[in-house]
Protein backbone atom coordinates (compact mmCIF):
# COMPACT_ATOMS: atom_id res chain seq x y z
CA UNK A 1 0.00 0.00 0.00
CA UNK A 2 1.35 3.09 -0.82
CA UNK A 3 0.73 6.70 1.13
CA UNK A 4 -0.27 9.28 -0.48
CA UNK A 5 1.74 12.77 0.55
CA UNK A 6 -0.72 15.98 0.44
CA UNK A 7 0.89 18.45 -2.73
CA UNK A 8 2.12 21.39 -0.43
CA UNK A 9 1.09 23.58 -3.45
CA UNK A 10 -2.35 21.92 -4.60
CA UNK A 11 -5.30 24.26 -3.62
CA UNK A 12 -6.93 24.03 -0.15
CA UNK A 13 -10.67 22.65 -0.35
CA UNK A 14 -13.92 24.87 0.36
CA UNK A 15 -14.43 24.20 4.07
CA UNK A 16 -9.82 24.52 4.82
CA UNK A 17 -9.73 28.26 3.15
CA UNK A 18 -13.27 29.11 4.44
CA UNK A 19 -11.32 28.23 8.36
CA UNK A 20 -8.01 30.16 6.94
CA UNK A 21 -10.45 33.36 6.03
CA UNK A 22 -12.05 33.07 9.38
CA UNK A 23 -9.08 32.83 11.44
CA UNK A 24 -7.39 35.73 9.98
CA UNK A 25 -10.71 38.26 10.03
CA UNK A 26 -10.07 37.43 14.20
CA UNK A 27 -6.73 38.00 14.29
CA UNK A 28 -7.40 41.32 12.59
CA UNK A 29 -10.60 42.41 14.85
CA UNK A 30 -8.65 40.88 18.35
CA UNK A 31 -5.86 43.72 17.30
CA UNK A 32 -7.77 46.96 16.06
CA UNK A 33 -11.74 46.24 16.34
CA UNK A 34 -13.79 46.57 13.04
CA UNK A 35 -12.16 50.45 12.38
CA UNK A 36 -9.06 51.52 12.52
CA UNK A 37 -8.49 54.25 14.74
CA UNK A 38 -8.71 57.42 12.19
CA UNK A 39 -12.30 55.43 11.35
CA UNK A 40 -13.60 55.59 14.72
CA UNK A 41 -12.43 59.40 14.93
CA UNK A 42 -13.82 60.11 11.80
CA UNK A 43 -17.60 58.47 13.20
CA UNK A 44 -17.13 60.20 16.32
CA UNK A 45 -16.58 63.57 13.72
CA UNK A 46 -20.01 63.43 11.56
CA UNK A 47 -22.32 62.27 15.04
CA UNK A 48 -22.18 58.63 13.45
CA UNK A 49 -21.29 56.99 16.67
CA UNK A 50 -23.51 56.93 19.59
CA UNK A 51 -21.89 59.11 21.98
CA UNK A 52 -20.29 61.19 19.06
CA UNK A 53 -22.88 64.46 19.00
CA UNK A 54 -24.67 65.68 22.48
CA UNK A 55 -28.65 65.99 22.27
CA UNK A 56 -30.81 68.74 23.62
CA UNK A 57 -33.87 68.18 25.41
CA UNK A 58 -36.12 66.46 23.07
CA UNK A 59 -33.27 63.99 22.02
CA UNK A 60 -32.36 65.42 18.68
CA UNK A 61 -28.48 65.90 17.63
CA UNK A 62 -27.31 69.54 18.56
CA UNK A 63 -24.91 70.22 15.41
CA UNK A 64 -21.86 72.70 16.35
CA UNK A 65 -21.06 74.90 14.25
CA UNK A 66 -17.64 75.27 12.60
CA UNK A 67 -15.21 78.35 12.81
CA UNK A 68 -15.81 80.13 9.60
CA UNK A 69 -12.39 81.34 9.77
CA UNK A 70 -8.79 79.16 9.08
CA UNK A 71 -6.60 78.79 11.80
CA UNK A 72 -4.31 81.70 10.82
CA UNK A 73 -6.80 83.90 10.15
CA UNK A 74 -8.00 83.26 13.88
CA UNK A 75 -4.35 83.93 15.12
CA UNK A 76 -3.92 86.66 13.09
CA UNK A 77 -7.45 88.51 15.07
CA UNK A 78 -6.49 87.30 18.34
CA UNK A 79 -2.92 89.07 17.47
CA UNK A 80 -4.12 92.58 16.56
CA UNK A 81 -7.17 92.22 19.47
CA UNK A 82 -10.40 91.90 17.01
CA UNK A 83 -11.14 88.50 17.88
CA UNK A 84 -14.81 88.84 19.77
CA UNK A 85 -14.21 85.87 22.09
CA UNK A 86 -11.55 88.01 23.72
CA UNK A 87 -13.56 91.03 24.74
CA UNK A 88 -16.09 89.28 26.61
Amino acid sequence: MRWKVPNPWAKKDAAEHAAHIIERHAKKRAIQGMLTPAQEELRKELGLHPQGYKKDFMGKPIKEAKDPLTKRQRALLKELGLDKDQEA
